[in-house]
């Protein structure tokens, strides 16, 4: 299929429909969450400078991506500013993605070394003579 087919059984727009369409309340509740913590977080910033401006910049760039995501939605197929907002919306998320990725990549080898250390003590004890449990499956 190619666009033009898809965008003709696309749903309309809020605003096609004659409504004004805000946030909902599930957005609503998740920003004010993310505010709170993020504002906790800096405000315990004796962590180091690095892990404030680290939350700061989190904060800003989903803001970011969520407010230039409800514009682009908004604004109508095919026009300069839709494609604008499509390259502004993949810089965020591009952002985002790499200042996570250490994050991420440091989650992943701790989960590693975890998994690999109870294998191995599971499979010392299993060693050792009978036991009432049986080892725990990675």
């Amino acid at each position: 299929m190619d666009n033009e087919a898809l965008l003709k059984h696309a749903a309309p727009a809020p605003q096609e429909l004659g409504g004004h369409a805000g946030p909902s309340m599930l957005t609503i509740l998740g920003f004010a969450f993310l505010t709170f913590d993020s504002g906790m977080t800096v405000y315990s910033w004796n962590r180091g400078l690095g892990a404030a401006s680290f939350v700061g910049f989190c904060f800003l760039d989903l803001a970011l991506l969520f407010y230039c995501r409800r514009l682009y939605e908004a604004a109508p197929p095919g026009s300069p500013r839709r494609e604008h907002l499509k390259m502004t919306v993949w810089l965020l998320t591009t952002m985002l993605t790499f200042a996570l990725f250490p994050l991420m990549q440091f989650w992943l080898l701790t989960m590693g070394k975890t998994t690999e250390d109870s294998v191995m003590g599971s499979q010392n004890h299993a060693s050792s003579g009978p036991h009432p449990y049986p080892p725990p499956i990675p």
